[in-house]
């Protein structure tokens, strides 16, 4: 199979979930999308100070990698529970969030 067909191929699947999903009329995740929120800004923030921490010759070498690391971490995990509170609220609301699936 060439390139092309590869690509073909993955976006004639790509189509077909989709609209089986608008047929199935699945819901989906209510909430901001992920940069909108002030996670992904104090990320953005971290990744700019270690940055400038680096070129400036402020913080140490370790801390470099230590600061975005932890603020992509923190983002993961705010954004993960922002997610899942979104969620409950839709279920105490009568919407049923999507199922993962199995």
């Amino acid at each position: 199979m060439s390139l092309w067909q590869k690509i073909k191929a993955f976006f004639a699947v790509k189509s077909y979930i989709q609209n089986d999903l608008k047929e199935a009329k699945m819901p989906t995740a209510s909430g901001k999308p992920g940069w909108q929120t002030t996670e992904f800004w104090v990320t953005v923030a971290s990744q700019a100070a270690a940055i400038w921490g680096l070129l400036k010759g402020v913080v140490p070498a370790p801390w470099n990698v230590i600061i975005p690391v932890a603020g992509a971490a923190i983002y993961a995990v705010a954004r993960t529970i922002a997610k899942a509170v979104s969620d409950i609220q839709a279920a105490k609301a009568g919407n049923t969030p999507p199922v993962p699936a199995s």
